[in-house]
């Protein structure tokens, strides 16, 4: 996944999934209900955005947050309706 989002050498490969756990490790605690996929692209965007914004395939991010943000209002209309997940 980092690799069309952004160039990663392994230490930063190393610090978004760290970053991406640590967010997950805190999440699990508060019973707050996230995606990993989503958690592990907000970590490798942030690893690229540390280059610079250049660093970044904003193309390729912008279709990642578009489907998540589709995603998340679609799940969040049912659960707030409380349709049933079938």
């Amino acid at each position: 996944m980092g690799q069309k989002i952004t160039k990663l050498k392994p230490f930063e490969g190393f610090c978004a999934e760290s970053a991406g756990a640590i967010t997950l490790f805190a999440a699990t605690h508060f019973g707050i209900p996230v995606s990993t996929t989503h958690v592990i692209t907000g970590a490798i965007i942030g690893a690229g955005a540390r280059k610079g914004a250049s660093a970044v395939k904003w193309g390729v991010t912008t279709k990642n947050l578009l489907g998540m943000a589709s995603y998340n209002s679609c799940i969040s209309s049912r659960w707030c309706n409380n349709v049933p997940f079938s």
